[in-house]
């Protein structure tokens, strides 16, 4: 069935979907900047990295950056602990034996800040991962984990945590309100039900990445992570937002679609940094009057919802370029088209 989506395009250059090449390619550094906290690959791609251990077992003193991904390895070798100035090591798509043994052994390595462990068939995650006091960046996602151990929050140093697609993990451990560090926190497509209150102590987080979960609520005092710039909690279960969201003021990026949420909490118009804010596949059933307090908004998603009106004071979101939502269901929509003679209607499939 074709859906007919109303776009509002008012062509400035602020738009990330703008024409003017170098705006989009502005908006698009700034989209990065608070996508991810870091580029934890890019140490990988450098003149620094070396790509085998015999290589690197030559000038053991001068190696940073080791990666020993897809190695056909089935243990950490011992060899690897005379590296002492290793800072980044890749181990993906390697399946260790006993990552206990491993982490033992990764323990040596007194600088070692990145591990890259993704796609290496990890059922569980040792306690003794807390030995690794140094981690900065810890990349856990395409594995098997159903859970972390409690040991995690010892890991005081991790700015980066992901366990994106790991399809049967379900718990995190209340220990992770300890990771005060912690900036950026992924863990898309999982089957996580619960976030635990204690990840509202996590203060310095910046993006959390939690679509495509099983998630039913967000923590109560969700408001005390102010430095978040993006959430991305569509496609969850998700009933209620937070009243305390509105003190997350430097948020640019809030993506809620795909929920159940059917009322918008007071105050969420105080969020002025939005510039992305996806509420699209809820059951709102009016265009709240809090919206119009985006006025940094430029893309606005409602569609399929069981919204009729559009107000007049959407107007005042003089940012806005995109619009989307479903205008078989709205009364008001060509006196909208008069306010706003630069919306566009388009057929969706």
């Amino acid at each position: 069935m074709n859906r007919l989506i109303v776009i509002l395009m008012l062509l400035s250059t602020s738009g990330i979907f703008c024409q003017d090449s170098k705006s989009l390619t502005k908006k698009l550094e700034v989209w990065n900047d608070f996508r991810m906290s870091k580029d934890i690959y890019s140490s990988f791609k450098s003149e620094l990295a070396v790509t085998d251990l015999a290589t690197a077992l030559k000038t053991p003193e001068k190696i940073y950056v080791l990666d020993l991904s897809k190695a056909d390895l089935t243990s950490i070798p011992n060899d690897l602990i005379k590296l002492k100035n290793l800072e980044d090591l890749k181990l993906s798509g390697n399946s260790i034996s006993d990552w206990q043994l491993a982490f033992e052994t990764l323990s040596e390595l007194p600088k070692l800040r990145k591990l890259i462990l993704s796609s290496c068939s990890i059922n569980k995650l040792p306690d003794n991962v807390s030995l690794l006091k140094s981690l900065e960046v810890l990349e856990l996602s395409f594995n098997n984990l159903i859970e972390l151990p409690k040991s995690i929050g010892v890991l005081e140093n991790l700015e980066y945590l992901r366990l994106y697609n790991n399809r049967s993990f379900k718990t995190l451990p209340v220990e992770i309100g300890n990771l005060k560090n912690l900036e950026y926190f992924d863990i898309a497509g999982t089957k996580t039900e619960v976030l635990p209150e204690q990840l509202s102590n996590c203060g310095n987080l910046k993006n959390i990445t939690a679509n495509a979960c099983k998630i039913k609520t967000l923590p109560k005092d969700f408001g005390n992570l102010k430095k978040l710039l993006l959430i991305n909690f569509g496609h969850n279960q998700i009933k209620m937002i937070p009243e305390s969201i509105t003190n997350c003021t430097n948020l640019k990026s809030v993506s809620l679609g795909g929920n159940q949420i059917s009322i918008i909490p007071e105050g969420f118009g105080q969020l002025v940094n939005v510039w992305f804010c996806d509420l699209s596949r809820n059951n709102l059933t009016e265009f709240s009057m809090e919206l119009t307090g985006l006025e940094s908004v430029q893309n606005l998603w409602l569609h399929e919802n069981s919204i009729p009106l559009i107000p007049q004071d959407i107007t005042k979101l003089k940012k806005l370029t995109h619009l989307l939502i479903d205008e078989p269901e709205i009364n008001n929509i060509d006196e909208i088209k008069k306010l706003m003679p630069d919306l566009r209607i388009i057929d969706e499939d």
